[in-house]
């Protein structure tokens, strides 16, 4: 029989399964955005953006009360930031790449040249989607495994697009692609759920100048 510590002590640490419970699982929103089939001229842009795509954060820019060495202060937090770095510094590569031969310089468009935006959204099909499999968990996310009453279903839960497009134009194309995102003078955007691959999502971005 066991003694009254080490009874004490079982009851105190956590068993192995509430270990692994409590460990944060990675899920396919975290991964950072990979940019592919960048092409790029004098006169328009195009590029695929690998992954989910975050949606820009209503309130962004709020201001904040900190405390600093016994002073307050106001600063101004932008929510978006991590992520939009991350997509910012994912174009940037791709854009050195694909100019190495090209002889162009960056921002792609001058400071004072109308630039038209055509986008869509492809968003991570939900697990229900899929029809269930016998032989394997989770579901298969193939594309050829969506069941039929969802294949054609409009894209109306969030985000919203209209902070979709907010999102990659806020930070990710200035000082790259742009001067600044007034330039846009035209955007034709849409949302619609992933149909190609395993369906986690991707964005598929031209600019053209107008």
């Amino acid at each position: 029989m066991a003694s009254r510590s080490e009874r004490a002590r079982r009851r105190i640490q956590p068993s192995r399964m509430n270990r692994q419970i409590s460990e944060p699982s990675r899920s396919k929103t975290d991964d950072p955005p990979v940019v592919e089939d960048f092409v790029v001229s004098e006169e328009d842009v195009k590029m695929t953006i690998k992954g989910h795509l975050h949606a820009w954060k209503r309130n962004s820019y709020r201001p904040r009360i900190t405390r600093r060495g016994g002073n307050f202060g106001v600063v101004v937090m932008n929510p978006n930031d991590g992520k939009q770095t991350q997509l910012h510094n994912a174009i940037k590569e791709a854009l050195l790449e694909a100019t190495r031969e090209a002889r162009i310089t960056s921002p792609v468009f001058g400071r004072d040249v109308p630039v038209a935006l055509d986008v869509t959204f492809y968003v991570r099909r939900p697990g229900y989607h899929f029809f269930p499999s016998v032989t394997r968990f989770p579901r298969s996310r193939s594309a050829g495994n969506i069941m039929p009453q969802f294949q054609d279903k409009k894209c109306t839960v969030a985000p919203d697009v209209d902070n979709l497009v907010k999102f990659i134009m806020d930070k990710p194309f200035k000082g790259l692609l742009l001067h600044d995102d007034r330039q846009v003078i035209s955007i034709r955007a849409r949302k619609a759920y992933d149909i190609f691959g395993e369906c986690d999502g991707h964005t598929v971005v031209a600019l053209s100048k107008e």
